[in-house]
């Protein structure tokens, strides 16, 4: 147990997580009697163990707190009158709505997301997004603002609403590759109510073990948030950031770039302020809030 404590104490260090070769040479300056083989199979458990669950997990306080939202876009079928859809789900229910829209222009954004909100019956405390550009402009933020909702935009991904599209386009491509078979001309908005129907009223979801229609009922919120809990993963450690230190920050890079770039940048910038939101640390650096994965201390 010593061993293993050890090995997770220097796993991660603050350029990033370790190789196995130099997790080794650190640990057997510490333990001499730890061993490469040791070392091999507990690295490779470990990884095993988390390598889909990058992010830890985060289990909203109550149903209704945060709504994640995305686009999506539907380019494998001809003649469509809409060709992008917008997602919104309620992270604690699981409850959620498709709106289809015709474009990612600011009118047509925010007609798509006042129906999303209309169609969810209640308003978030906060929405969550990756940066979607209309998001960010003065007629959405006003509306949102006007609606006391507050936004949290990442530059990485919004997890919960991206698996929801996922088991939307494959519950859609079932429907419509039935109807291609009997020749029918094809609308994939027009099967938004079926599947949603379905999704919300029949399919129990796998992290609340029930379906989201039921978790929006106010008995069922304790059972819907201890089975998510039980569920939830807490393996991704960082260390620790306070005001004031050194840090570097994670570049993005437009899509379609195949040479190699560095993931962090050259630059070190002090972390300005710290503040907790949904039970998560934002940290302004560089005169944005950031989340801490974004981060590298050096």
């Amino acid at each position: 147990m010593e061993k293993i404590e050890l090995l997770k104490k220097l796993y991660f260090n603050p350029s990033g997580y370790q190789s196995k070769q130099n997790l080794y040479k650190e640990a057997k300056l510490q333990d001499p009697t730890i061993t490469v083989k040791f070392v091999n199979e507990w690295y490779d458990i470990f990884n095993e163990k988390t390598r889909y669950y990058k992010k830890n997990s985060f289990v909203a306080p109550h149903a209704n707190y945060e709504y994640q939202i995305d686009l999506f876009f539907i380019t494998d079928l001809e003649n469509q009158k809409y060709k992008i859809g917008m997602a919104c789900i309620d992270i604690f229910t699981k409850y959620a709505v498709v709106v289809p829209i015709r474009s990612k222009q600011i009118p047509d954004f925010l007609a798509g997301l006042m129906e999303c909100l209309t169609k969810m019956k209640k308003k978030p405390t906060f929405i969550y997004s990756d940066e979607e550009g209309a998001l960010t402009s003065n007629d959405v933020q006003g509306y949102l603002k006007k609606e006391k909702i507050e936004v949290i935009m990442t530059r990485n991904h919004a997890h919960f609403v991206e698996r929801f599209i996922r088991t939307f386009k494959m519950m859609l491509r079932k429907r419509i590759d039935n109807d291609m078979k009997k020749g029918d001309a094809i609308q994939w908005s027009d099967y938004i109510f079926q599947i949603m129907l379905t999704y919300n009223n029949k399919n129990e979801h796998s992290s609340i073990e029930m379906t989201p229609n039921e978790a929006t009922k106010p008995d069922k919120a304790i059972e819907a948030e201890i089975n998510m809990k039980m569920k939830a993963r807490r393996d991704r450690i960082y260390p620790n950031l306070v005001v004031g230190d050194r840090v570097k920050i994670m570049l993005k890079y437009s899509k379609g770039k195949k040479e190699h770039n560095p993931s962090y940048s050259d630059t070190k910038y002090a972390i300005e302020k710290i503040v907790e939101k949904q039970g998560l640390k934002f940290y302004t650096v560089n005169g944005r809030e950031r989340q801490r994965n974004e981060l590298m201390k050096v």
